[in-house]
């Protein structure tokens, strides 16, 4: 693959990027395909073309655009038989109902986020296999996640916590629904993040350090995938408005995730964040597990929420960042006062 020498490459590249985002797109609001396959899809054929590239060869884009469309045609009817046999494998008389249809609704996500991983280690790229899929790091991060998910926890349950003071729900309730919602989520949460996130962040900076792209514009493409495009794979906020609070918040939480991501290049601490704020939704907001509503969200204090968490993240790097500068500028004057009084 030849380099960028001019903006036409650079918009070239960053449009093939988007490109497969869009068609996915297209297929979700024109065709009336299914989200799921049609963001699997989208990111498998991004792969495949950021595999090519890597190869040299790029000369397989208008061949992995085509074979993404008839990817999302052929997955719909799958993802409705995958429907029917969970309806067979979790009959609603095992569960509470609740939670039978929480279960439902989240294992698709398990599915297509399995099929991902699978194909990612048969097209493993060598080193520690699993950091290359969740990080551009040499491991996975685990001390992140922890941190994203028990801090955007904690913002969560004080924003409540004067409602949850008046809960009658026993404590066994807590043990069971609490460990499922985390599990359960956290595999719904990983799959937007690999999709949303790590894919496009691999291929805009693969752009950006190899191919020599404008970085500025590399960045832009990426936080578009993170935040614009993220937002309109939620069908049912866009059914609210583009303008919409809930919708206008979903893509502004991505826009959040997608500077985390890009910064520590990698998806753990958005995804510990992503998980903890899912699983309070289903827990105490409008899909609630429990007999009750607590919370209600709005885009206003949504995004309050989301930015302490970000301030979480960015803040005690900032501080280590100031620390390293300050230490890099007090080497040299040390050096000369070494220099000044080392006899000839």
């Amino acid at each position: 693959m030849k380099q960028c020498t001019n903006k036409s490459d650079n918009f070239w590249l960053i449009f093939q990027g988007l490109s497969f985002y869009i068609i996915g797109l297209f297929a979700i609001y024109s065709l009336g395909l299914s989200v799921l396959p049609a963001v699997f899809a989208s990111t498998i054929s991004l792969r495949l073309h950021h595999k090519a590239l890597e190869e040299g060869d790029d000369s397989k884009y208008w061949y992995f655009l085509l074979a993404m469309l008839i990817g999302c045609y052929f997955l719909g009817p799958v993802d409705d038989i995958l429907s029917g046999l969970l309806s067979l494998l979790f009959p609603l008389s095992v569960f509470s109902r609740r939670i039978a249809m929480y279960l439902f609704s989240n294992m698709h996500f398990a599915f297509y986020t399995g099929l991902y991983i699978v194909f990612e280690l048969l097209s493993r790229e060598g080193g520690n296999v699993f950091a290359n899929i969740f990080s551009k790091n040499k491991k996975v991060n685990f001390r992140d996640f922890f941190s994203g998910y028990a801090s955007q926890i904690a913002i969560c349950c004080l924003y409540v916590f004067g409602s949850m003071i008046y809960m009658t729900v026993p404590l066994y309730t807590f043990l069971i629904v609490v460990p499922l919602t985390m599990a359960i989520t956290g595999i719904q949460a990983l799959f937007e993040e690999l999709t949303s996130r790590m894919a496009p962040l691999k291929y805009f900076t693969y752009c950006a350090d190899v191919l020599h792209a404008n970085k500025t514009y590399c960045i832009m493409g990426f936080m578009i995938v993170s935040s614009i495009f993220f937002g309109l794979f939620h069908k049912q906020y866009v059914q609210q408005g583009l303008f919409s609070s809930s919708f206008l918040s979903v893509c502004i939480g991505g826009l959040l995730y997608g500077l985390i991501s890009y910064n520590s290049s990698g998806i753990e601490f958005s995804t510990g964040v992503h998980t903890a704020w899912n699983s309070f939704l289903y827990m105490f907001n409008d899909n609630s597990l429990f007999p009750m509503q607590i919370c209600r969200f709005n885009g206003i204090n949504r995004l309050c929420i989301e930015s302490a968490v970000a301030a979480n993240f960015f803040l005690p790097r900032y501080k280590q960042s100031s620390k390293d500068k300050s230490e890099e500028k007090d080497i040299p004057l040390a050096a000369k006062h070494n220099a000044a009084v080392t006899p000839q």
